[in-house]
């Protein structure tokens, strides 16, 4: 299988080399402006995102809402 690449920065880079986790953190950078955007501002964030991570625009959406309802566990 192929790695997916792209030109960021003038530099490439590929999918795998974003972990899970740093997709997260990318996430919750974008969750919070996600929440409080128009509809076609959402679009955008939408896009954004996509372009970073890789992920459909319908796991991005799911992805956003879900990083916004995600609670921090302290103890």
């Amino acid at each position: 299988m192929l790695a997916k690449s792209r030109a960021t920065a003038g530099t490439a880079v590929t999918m795998r080399e974003l972990s899970m986790a740093t997709r997260r953190e990318i996430t919750k950078k974008y969750a919070s402006d996600y929440g409080k955007s128009s509809k076609n501002a959402k679009g955008l964030v939408l896009d954004e995102l996509v372009a970073v991570t890789g992920w459909s625009r319908a796991n991005a959406r799911r992805a956003l809402s879900t990083a916004r309802k995600r609670k921090v566990l302290r103890g």
